[in-house]
């Protein structure tokens, strides 16, 4: 295979669709052929993305963002010359969001662990007789216990929104159930090198959240009138992306526990415990001592791995530190590079560092030095100067120059002069009218 070009690639997807990890894989594929790219994951804010391209423009950058939040993330998709798409089955999708509900931040923050303890029993339930219970009453259980419920109609528009995507921007397309099985030699072929699932390998920072890396399980998951109700709900999906209408259900469901009770009760605890550690670790006099055993420091790498750069930052820094035992250059490194990818401008203070301590005469290193070091100084009139053109390219400022021209011309102000007097008139005379008899 060429080696790679210097193109910026984006990767969009759904939540719960394997973005994250085809993200994690195509940077690793980038290393491993020796490109050095920037990698935003799921930046807050179009700065961030034009930071990088205006200060640093020879350098590749990668991307992965949501499809809803791509214009605020993103921007403008053009500038990317390599486009991937994850598109997943959206009743595996259906599954797959109603087993991480309650773990997103808004199910930990408004409920006990009693109540995710009360869906974890519906869930055995389930397990123990799939026939039971079915989808639709378990996604309204869930609700009720103010875990919340699948974003239903919000994934039967997705077929849409991607479509529209794609009509715009012609991209890849990579379906979840290829890449669950490491399908992956003509996403390599489209982007011009090799690609493999490093969630399968072990290796990826993104993909820890992956519950099952299978796809089709919602056949051992829905009734007959589940399929019935959530076909014709997603059948501009299906369509849309030849996802088939017409499926066997298991004739003798199985639901792996592993992949449902034992997923949620796990997962929910460690994500409850995780928002703990962050919100002290948010105290303004934090040090890396205040994190006082083995347990917290994996909490704190937990939630690191989720994506948060302050996580990566703490974790980078209690290794650091050493307080809690000794810790390899690497895994120190490798968190605060973490950190630093992701946007932290503290994150990026200390990789500079360790990496000014580590050079030596190492060529490489060095050289990745001097690239943090430019990353570092991007001035915030980049970032100021870039806004300030997004806004004079908006319609809102060509109207208000347009309205602005209005004013100034005099023809135009002695018109709309005219016009409020003769509004005045009317009024006026509207007001002296006798009132009508009723």
């Amino acid at each position: 295979m060429p080696s790679p070009t210097p193109e910026h690639t984006l990767v969009i997807g759904p939540p719960k669709s394997g973005s994250s990890a085809v993200f994690s894989a195509i940077g690793v594929g980038l290393r491993r052929a020796g490109a050095h790219p920037w990698t935003l994951f799921e930046p807050s804010s179009q700065d961030r993305v034009d930071s990088v391209v205006l200060g640093a423009p020879h350098r590749p950058l990668l991307v992965k963002a949501l499809t809803g939040h791509l214009d605020n993330a993103v921007g403008n998709a053009a500038m990317f010359g390599k486009r991937v798409m994850t598109v997943r089955d959206p009743r595996d999708l259906l599954i797959s969001f109603m087993l991480f509900k309650p773990m997103t931040n808004a199910a930990v923050s408004r409920t006990t662990q009693a109540d995710v303890d009360k869906f974890v029993e519906l869930l055995r339930r389930k397990e123990a007789d799939p026939s039971s219970l079915s989808v639709r009453e378990l996604c309204k259980q869930s609700k009720k216990l103010g875990i919340g419920r699948p974003p239903v109609v919000k994934i039967a528009e997705l077929a849409g929104k991607q479509e529209r995507f794609l009509r715009k921007h012609p991209s890849y397309v990579m379906r979840y159930e290829q890449f669950a099985v490491s399908d992956t030699d003509e996403l390599s072929d489209y982007l011009g090198y090799p690609v493999v699932n490093e969630t399968i390998s072990g290796s990826s920072r993104y993909g820890h959240i992956a519950r099952s890396g299978r796809s089709g399980d919602f056949v051992n998951w829905f009734l007959p009138s589940d399929l019935r109700y959530y076909n014709k709900i997603f059948a501009d999906f299906l369509k849309g992306f030849d996802y088939p209408v017409d499926v066997e259900l298991a004739a003798e469901p199985s639901i792996d526990p592993s992949r449902s009770s034992e997923y949620v009760h796990s997962r929910s605890r460690v994500r409850r415990a995780n928002r703990e550690a962050m919100q002290a670790s948010r105290e303004e006099n934090w040090t890396p001592r205040d994190v006082t055993s083995a347990d917290e420091l994996k909490r704190l790498k937990d939630y690191g791995e989720n994506g948060n750069p302050t996580a990566c930052l703490r974790a980078a820094e209690v290794l650091r530190s050493g307080h809690l035992g000794a810790a390899s250059d690497d895994e120190v490194l490798d968190w605060a590079y973490a950190a630093a990818e992701l946007g932290s401008p503290r994150g990026m203070a200390l990789l500079t560092q360790l990496l000014a301590k580590n050079a030596g005469s190492d060529p490489a290193r060095n050289l990745e030095l001097q690239r943090w070091k430019a990353r570092r100084r991007m001035s915030p009139q980049i970032v100021r100067t870039a806004e300030a053109d997004r806004f004079r390219a908006s319609a809102r400022f060509r109207i208000g120059d347009t309205l602005i021209d209005v004013a100034k011309n005099p023809r135009h102000l002695a018109h709309a002069v005219g016009e409020a007097r003769a509004l005045a008139r009317q009024r006026r005379a509207r007001a002296s009218a006798p009132a009508k008899k009723k």
